[in-house]
């Protein structure tokens, strides 16, 4: 075997030993890496957002327009309205996916109902700006999660979890949300993570 094709497949099996090594088993790892350092998951999800607020300008001056195509009859008499997910949409949940990977842990109703607890979860880059956007053209803005509405031990309210997301909303931005607002899997038992 000559040296240069020596050299090659020592820094092959170099490079497959380091990868390897390198390769967390959790595969959330990456994924909460990738959210909460990559430019291009910001600029991407600022894109996203501009885009959408471009679009509602169009969407207010034609009457006739839905985002929900399987709709019929008139739409010009009801209110406008944008619905959106609050989960990986408005908050940023990555912390509580970083924090599972640290432990070893998998995603349960417990630490994922404690994590909603702390009020902790970031913004959605782009997302308070679209939604005070969309707000200030006087359309209202409802948001559905399929967070679970469970009494805690310490809570004098059947659903803190509600008050919980109401107040991590106000602190990324999104103030004056009400319960009416928000629809929790209460509202719909039959919800999956598809809504």
């Amino acid at each position: 075997m000559k040296f240069a094709q020596l050299l090659a497949l020592l820094l092959a099996v170099s490079a497959a030993l380091l990868n390897a090594c390198a390769t967390p088993q959790n595969d959330n790892f990456n994924s909460a890496l990738w959210v909460q350092t990559a430019s291009e998951y910001r600029a991407n999800s600022i894109q996203t957002f501009n885009g959408a607020a471009r679009v509602i300008g169009l969407a207010l001056s034609d009457p006739s327009w839905t985002a929900a195509p399987e709709q019929s009859g008139e739409y010009s008499t009801l209110p406008e309205a944008v619905v959106m997910d609050i989960d990986e949409t408005v908050l940023d949940n990555s912390k509580y996916q970083a924090q599972l990977v640290k432990d070893g842990a998998e995603y349960s109703s417990a630490t994922w109902d404690r994590w909603i607890s702390l009020k902790d979860a970031a913004a959605v880059p782009g997302a308070v700006d679209f939604i005070n956007t969309v707000r200030g053209k006087n359309v209202q803005v409802i948001f559905i999660t399929n967070r679970e509405c469970k009494r805690r031990k310490d809570a004098s309210t059947e659903c803190p979890q509600e008050q919980d997301t109401i107040d991590n909303l106000a602190r990324v931005g999104v103030g004056s949300v009400k319960g009416k607002d928000i629809l929790l899997k209460r509202e719909r038992p039959d919800w999956s993570s598809e809504k």
